[in-house]
């Protein structure tokens, strides 16, 4: 992250690099060469009078907080954003900041979110037919030209562009970040090395008094449209309520309380030649953005998920009957042959946008429907499954087809399970607690089935939506660092290692294995290279980008451990075939590397290398 503060004269920029990016580079410059924009106004300004901070890089901001009824410190988000350009130019009590963004995103840290990426906003593309250049994600200008008067401020300019936002949360983050937010963190924390010191040279004349009867001229305010997709989901934990009525009602607030890529569309705000109050100005600021929220509300009902998302299907349908009377007309500019395959086109896309509109409505009322039975299960083991499965659903027909079919088989496994393990588990409290068991195992064999049912038919209705996107592409989002690691609340630098490992751990099996030490891991994460996560107790092998785990081979199975030029040969006995043994290798980048990983492996606290017998 970076901390920028004023302190006795002297500006402090404080740095911490960024995992796989550049740090962020400040320049101070006694701009010399530059010459005011307005010159007519500012002839009386000296070339050398003129301070320049001019910053570029990238920026990466953490927040932490505590766990509900627990002092563990946790990530909780991770705010990022890429392509800055700050320029601050100071003169005479005049002012020009220009500033721009090319992409913003705000991670979801938590362990195995619903959804990793809260919001994002990306800088267009721009169009080469058009000649229109690409716009970045953030972009905003102030031009203040010395002030001629004690109580008058002048604003020649002010002028903000943001790019489409795109936020999709739940109930669950919002919670951990306002107690994050709103409570106190004991950490301790690790100084950061980087430092760059500048000494401002400011106007002794040059004041800005808050006194209500100081005035601003604006010449001209513009702040663009805004558009911002809203999705959000009404998960919070699994655990609360205990009781089974509540978990009942909450369900209901499930259904009713999900939102799906509602489009929020925020007017332009625009004053020009105003003399006006800078309380006023706010309370105009204030007052336009809360009606074109308010005018808004249609489209929020609109996208609840149990309706089918209405809005959706009508903005899909009316896109496809666009193109279905602009490309023949197109074409029939042309030729009659372009206006045959014009034809063909607008066919083919009304085709596509209503099917995308019809599947896209059906998907999100089963998913919602699904989601509220699964809080009856009772069974937060299913129900954490469940999420993470969903996480990593394909964004292919083929795929989706296949783990929707995956899905309704385990909902079916799981449902039989629990009748069979839940009064059992049940019958150790006692009468009360088998009766309870019977309920809960009696109940799942019913909702369970039915919530893979309802999965089944979403991730196959998503496929198929995914596939008659008139896009042509499918967006995909994805952190951009794992969550940091805090051992024992101790705030230290990022350690990619540690992350992702930790990670691997607990997104593994559901978390199964959560409970591991991490020791170290061998290897880079880059895409389709191969990772080693070794845990006191276990050694992962996994695919970096897309993640998945190769093999497993506990450490209490392994028999030996030898070296072979850069690679460490392990040999471990089959789980499950009686006297087979299995060979393993881990690859490393050097002999050196293999050495020390042979080292640390025979050091393990888990390892007991075992006697096989023939």
């Amino acid at each position: 992250g970076i901390n920028a503060e004023y302190m006795g004269g002297t500006f402090t920029i404080r740095v911490e690099p960024m995992l796989g990016m550049d740090g962020l580079v400040v320049l101070v410059e006694d701009e010399k060469h530059y010459a005011p924009r307005f010159e007519d106004d500012y002839e009386e300004i000296g070339k050398s009078d003129v301070e320049h901070l001019k910053i570029r890089g990238n920026l990466g901001i953490s927040v932490l907080g505590t766990e509900r009824k627990q002092t563990r410190t946790r990530e909780v988000a991770y705010m990022s954003a890429f392509g800055l350009k700050l320029d601050l130019r100071l003169f005479c009590g005049g002012i020009l900041l220009e500033f721009e963004a090319d992409s913003v995103q705000i991670d979801n840290q938590l362990t195995n979110p619903v959804h990793p990426v809260v919001l994002t906003c990306c800088s267009s593309k721009g169009d080469d037919y058009l000649k229109i250049p690409p716009a970045p994600a953030l972009r905003a200008v102030i031009n203040s030209p010395p002030s001629k008067g004690n109580r008058l401020v002048e604003l020649e300019l002010v002028s903000g562009l943001v790019q489409k936002v795109v936020i999709t949360t739940d109930d669950h983050w919002i919670q951990a970040l306002v107690q994050a937010l709103t409570s106190d963190i004991e950490t301790q924390s690790t100084p950061i090395e980087a430092s760059l010191n500048f000494v401002p040279t400011f106007d002794p004349d040059w004041t800005v008094t808050t006194s209500s009867a100081m005035m601003t001229f604006i010449q001209k305010i513009i702040l663009h449209p805004i558009l911002i997709s809203v999705t959000f989901d009404l998960h919070n934990d699994y655990t609360a309520p205990s009781d089974t009525l509540g978990k009942m009602v909450k369900s209901v607030g499930v259904v009713f309380a999900t939102v799906d890529n509602a489009p929020i569309r925020l007017n332009a705000f625009t004053l020009e030649d105003v003399l006006i109050a800078p309380d006023a100005l706010l309370k105009n600021f204030k007052l336009h953005y809360a009606r074109s929220l308010l005018s808004q509300v249609f489209a929020l009902l609109g996208s609840i998920k149990v309706l089918g998302n209405p809005v959706g299907l009508v903005s899909s349908v009316a896109q496809g009957v666009v193109s279905f009377f602009y490309e023949p007309w197109e074409g029939l500019q042309q030729s009659p042959a372009a206006f045959g395959r014009g034809v063909q086109r607008g066919a083919t896309a009304l085709l596509g946008g209503t099917l995308h509109g019809l599947t896209g409505m059906l998907s999100s009322m089963t998913g919602t429907m699904a989601d509220g039975l699964s809080l009856i299960t009772v069974d937060p083991d299913f129900q954490s499954r469940r999420q993470l499965f969903k996480q990593q659903r394909p964004h292919t027909t083929r795929g989706s087809i296949k783990a929707g079919v995956h899905m309704l088989i385990g909902g079916a496994q799981s449902g039989l399970k629990g009748f069979i393990e839940q009064p059992k588990n049940g019958s150790e409290h006692g009468l009360i607690g088998l009766v309870k068991g019977i309920g809960i195992g009696a109940s799942g064999v019913i909702t369970k089935p039915l919530v893979g049912l309802g999965d089944c038919l979403t991730f196959s209705l998503s496929g198929v939506k995914d596939r008659t996107n008139q896009d042509k592409a499918v967006v995909e989002y994805h952190r951009v660092r794992h969550p940091r690691v805090l051992p024992e609340g101790v705030i230290k630098t990022y350690d990619a290692n540690m992350a992702i490992g930790t990670w691997m751990l607990q997104w593994y099996k559901s978390g199964k294995y959560s409970s591991d030490k991490l020791l170290f891991i061998v290897g880079r994460d880059r895409p389709n290279c191969l990772l080693y996560v070794v845990s006191n107790k276990r050694i992962l092998c996994t695919t970096s980008r897309p993640y998945w785990v190769k093999w497993h081979v506990p450490l209490e199975k392994i028999r030996s451990i030898d070296v072979e030029g850069i690679n460490v040969i392990i040999q471990n006995i089959h789980s499950t075939i009686p006297g087979y043994i299995q060979t393993r290798t881990i690859r490393c980048s050097s002999q050196a590397e293999a050495m020390e990983t042979t080292q640390s492996l025979r050091q393990a606290d888990g390892l007991q290398l075992v006697r096989w017998q023939s």
